[in-house]
């Protein structure tokens, strides 16, 4: 399978009530098949458009205990993706040679390295 040929899993969430009603089941049936191929690297949670809503506390908390849980099915990256408005320019308005600090303004550049930086870490 594709996932299992993966290096790693990452499930893009909101850390809203419906948004995570699945993502247990999801990473529980994602983990039972690549338990039988022998992969233990759990799939990686990413929480997105994170508005810093008393709500969206709350749900990224209990994710978060979840992830730390002695038997989760499921890891996360500390690295929260903000909701956000233009968080990424469109590459056509930046015209024929876009850099990337142009694509990723407005303070969603060290956003973006951190990932980064977190992804790299979880493939080593």
């Amino acid at each position: 399978s594709v996932l299992a040929a993966s290096h790693l899993v990452i499930v893009p969430t909101i850390p809203d009530f419906m948004s995570t009603l699945g993502l247990d089941l999801f990473t529980g049936d994602v983990m039972e098949g690549l338990r039988d191929r022998d992969v233990k690297r759990l799939p990686m949670v990413l929480a997105t458009r994170y508005d810093n809503s008393s709500h969206q506390q709350v749900v990224l908390n209990a994710m978060r205990e979840a992830a730390a849980a002695q038997e989760a099915e499921f890891d996360m990256f500390k690295t929260i993706i903000p909701m956000k408005t233009g968080f990424a320019t469109n590459p056509i308005e930046l015209g024929p040679e876009p850099t990337i600090e142009a694509k990723w303004a407005d303070g969603a550049l060290p956003v973006i390295k951190d990932l980064l930086a977190e992804v790299k870490a979880a493939l080593a």
